[in-house]
């Protein structure tokens, strides 16, 4: 992962690990970076099934109920699918 943290409003992240690792990352910048706006290049949707806003600049949860749209596209061609749509439906409760 390529990444200056500094005392600033906005961070730039280009995460390119393991499952585990980039796990233990997401978690600690949502713990510890909870008010500063992530930029993150993802090569995993899980990174970003969270995420507030993601690629296509909208929340997962919009992005999903678009039957066209690239992301709902992306989710639905993945292994990870019922998890990931499941991270969403838990995420708006």
């Amino acid at each position: 992962m390529k990444c200056r943290l500094q005392n600033t409003r906005a961070q730039v992240l280009m995460p390119n690990t393991d499952h585990e690792t980039d796990a233990v990352i997401q978690e600690t910048l949502r713990r510890e970076l909870s008010d500063v706006t992530l930029i993150t290049v993802a090569h995993r949707l899980a990174t970003v099934i969270d995420f507030d806003r993601i690629v296509e600049f909208d929340s997962p949860k919009q992005l999903l109920e678009n039957e066209r749209g690239m992301f709902r596209a992306l989710v639905d061609g993945s292994a990870d699918r019922k998890k990931l749509y499941a991270t969403v439906k838990e995420k708006a409760l």
